[in-house]
């Protein structure tokens, strides 16, 4: 199959990498929480006369709903033009395309703020912030030829960002989620749990690595980085059914969403290695 045609495996991988993204993002906005209060219930960066007045009102917090709900729904166009995409205008496709990575971005960024900009915070958002460039550069190219570095570099980025918080380096701590995650899904305690996840960090920075050489290097890298991306994905999931009769209708759908929108960590590698192929 020729990699410079639209309809191409890689080509496909990649789009379908779009369409969870802004699915995933979708759903958050629609069910789950945003980080949208973090600016607009920051009296740093709202100026107000009077502040008490403004965060207590109503009228406040929905014009915040709203807003998310309004997000939202641009995601969901996003995500119809990609699956329809043969079938677009490419001015429309594009115009959405940018205002829907505009709107990432803000997302990203408050996301960023939420975690007191902790710098891996940043970078885990490398592959899903990129990822409707690719396609927009792919549509206009009708290749991914060109691509193929840059997506190293998302991939390798996002892989750093996940090693700095498995191993808790410097000024990120390990999250607790992600120890929790384990211990319920692995069944296993603390200690085995920590050893475990720091393992998984130093991996992900030897892959990070790896993806840059060729031959069985790189073939090598992007497997494990497209198997691991998936798995991370999943155990979002997961987790919540590892919770039995604890789990809720609500937690799956809280949690859910972070499923879907991480599935690029494994789609993108997986471009990357079917590419290879051809």
């Amino acid at each position: 199959m020729n990699e410079h045609k639209l309809n191409s495996q890689p080509f496909l991988i990649l789009l379908w990498s779009g369409i969870f993204l802004f699915s995933g993002r979708a759903f958050q906005h629609l069910f789950s929480s945003t980080p949208y209060r973090a600016l607009f219930w920051d009296e740093n960066w709202i100026p107000v006369d009077n502040w008490g007045g403004y965060v207590s009102r109503w009228a406040t917090d929905q014009h915040i709903e709203n807003w998310a709900i309004g997000v939202g729904v641009v995601f969901i166009i996003c995500t119809f033009l990609l699956i329809f995409y043969q079938s677009i205008h490419q001015k429309i496709l594009t115009f959405f395309l940018v205002f829907g990575t505009a709107l990432l971005s803000l997302l990203f960024f408050l996301e960023f703020k939420e975690h007191f900009f902790q710098f891996a915070q940043l970078l885990e958002y490398a592959i899903q912030w990129s990822c409707p460039f690719f396609i927009y550069s792919a549509l206009k190219k009708k290749s991914i030829i060109h691509l193929v570095l840059w997506m190293k570099i998302a991939i390798a980025i996002t892989f750093i960002g996940h090693g700095i918080y498995a191993i808790g380096w410097g000024i990120h701590p390990m999250p607790f989620h992600f120890v929790e995650m384990t211990q319920n899904i692995l069944n296993v305690n603390d200690e085995v749990a920590l050893v475990f996840l720091r393992i998984a960090g130093m991996m992900d920075f030897i892959v990070a690595i790896l993806i840059f050489f060729p031959g069985k290097l790189e073939k090598s890298g992007l497997i494990y980085a497209a198997s691991w991306g998936c798995v991370t994905a999943l155990a979002r999931t997961v987790f919540i059914f590892s919770m039995g009769e604890l789990a809720t209708m609500y937690d799956i759908l809280i949690h859910l969403p972070d499923t879907i929108y991480r599935l690029p960590h494994a789609l993108l590698p997986l471009c990357l290695l079917v590419f290879r192929k051809h």
